[in-house]
C-alpha cells in the first residue's frame, strides 16, 4: 500500500498532462467475502477516485485457468459456479465498489460455462437493484475466444428488465483493440436502448 500510495500521483497526474481523455485514480480488486473488512479498509487508505471489484477466483485458482476444473465432476462444476455468484452477490452487498467488473467470468471458462441459472441471475439482479455498484456490460472478449459480451445476453436480459443501471468497459490490454470493442459495446447499447451510467455520476457516488 505504501509503495502504491508513492506511485500512483507520479503516474496518474502526468497522464491527465499528456492525453486527450479523462484518467482517472482507479483500480479493479478480486473481492472475497473472508477479507471484506481488510479490503474495506485498503480501500478507504487508498481513497481511489473510484474502484472495481470482481470475482476472478474458485477453488483457490483463477477461473481462467481451465485444466484445473476440466476433469471435476458436473456437480462439483456446478458447486463452484453457485459459489461464484455466491461471492458476486457478496461483492454487491459490500458496496464497496463502484462497478462490478464482467459479472459473470465463469463464462469464459469452457468447463464452466451454461452452469448459470435463472436463479442465479435473479439473486445478482436483485443485490445490483438495492446497491450502488452498478455491473459491468465487458467486451473484453467479444471478439475472440468467448465471443460474447459479459453478462451473457440472457443474464443482461434479466438486469435490464429489473431497471438496473449498467457501465461500460473494453477491457483492452492493447491499445489497437479498443475502438473495435467500442464499437461494438456502441452497437449493443443502441439495440437495447441502453444508456450507460456517466463515469462522472460514478466517481461522484464513490
Amino acid at each position: 500500500m505504501d509503495r502504491a500510495s508513492a506511485r500512483r500521483p507520479a503516474a496518474v497526474e502526468p497522464a491527465r498532462d499528456a492525453v486527450a481523455v479523462d484518467v482517472f485514480d482507479a483500480a479493479e480488486m478480486d473481492y472475497d467475502p473472508e477479507h471484506a473488512d481488510a479490503i474495506a479498509e485498503f480501500l478507504d487508505e487508498a481513497d481511489f477516485d473510484y474502484a472495481v471489484g470482481s470475482v476472478h477466483d474458485l477453488d483457490g485458482v483463477n477461473v481462467h485457468t481451465r485444466s484445473h476444473f476440466a476433469d471435476k465432476p458436473e456437480a462439483e462444476r456446478r458447486e463452484l459456479v453457485d459459489r461464484y455468484f455466491e461471492q458476486l452477490v457478496a461483492l454487491v452487498e459490500s458496496e464497496l465498489f463502484a462497478i462490478a467488473a464482467h459479472p459473470d467470468l465463469v463464462e469464459r471458462n469452457p468447463h464452466l460455462r451454461g452452469f448459470a441459472t435463472e436463479d442465479h441471475y435473479a439473486a445478482v439482479a436483485e443485490a445490483f437493484r438495492d446497491s450502488r455498484t452498478v455491473p459491468e456490460i465487458n467486451a473484453g472478449r467479444l471478439l475472440d475466444g468467448y465471443g460474447e459480451f459479459h453478462p451473457a445476453p440472457a443474464f443482461l436480459d434479466r438486469l435490464v428488465d429489473a431497471g438496473v443501471d449498467v457501465s461500460v468497459g473494453t477491457d483492452s490490454h492493447e491499445p489497437d483493440v479498443i475502438d473495435p470493442r467500442v464499437q461494438e459495446i456502441e452497437t449493443e447499447l443502441d439495440r437495447r436502448g441502453l444508456e450507460p451510467v456517466p463515469l462522472d455520476r460514478i466517481v461522484a457516488d464513490a
